[in-house]
C-alpha cells in the first residue's frame, strides 16, 4: 500500500511528495494506492475516483503482464 498518489501535483507546501498510479503501481510493484487530496479536492470527485481507479488497473495489468 502506498499513500501519496496524485496524477497533477509533485508535491506541496508541508513536503509531500506524490506519485502517479504508473509510478508506485507499474514501477514499483505496490499493489493498493491510497489516493486522498486528488480525489476530495476536486470539483467532480466521482469522476476524480473512476479517473484514478481506471489509471491504477492498468497500471496493474501492464505490470503483470511484463511480469509473465
Amino acid at each position: 500500500m502506498a499513500p501519496g498518489v496524485q496524477l497533477e501535483s509533485k508535491g506541496d507546501a508541508q513536503g509531500q511528495q506524490y506519485n502517479t498510479p504508473d509510478t508506485i503501481i507499474g514501477k514499483q510493484g505496490v499493489d493498493v494506492a491510497i489516493v486522498g487530496r486528488g480525489i476530495y479536492t476536486a470539483s467532480d470527485r466521482k469522476k476524480a475516483a473512476q479517473q484514478y481507479r481506471e489509471l491504477s488497473w492498468a497500471a496493474y495489468e501492464m505490470r503483470t503482464k511484463s511480469s509473465s
